[in-house]
């Protein structure tokens, strides 16, 4: 992530962040998020 988006995306509490997250996930986007076996969200991919 840029500079910009990283500053933005830290300002967002950790349940602001997963709810992105799962929303990124839910549209589709698996190429941008890794999950572990339980659907949990490990990590963000560039």
């Amino acid at each position: 992530m840029d500079g910009k988006m990283l500053y933005w995306w830290q300002m967002l509490s950790e349940d602001e962040q997963n709810i992105l997250i799962t929303l990124l996930y839910k549209l589709d986007l698996q190429d941008y998020v890794e999950m572990d076996k339980d659907g949990k969200i490990i990590k963000l991919l560039n």
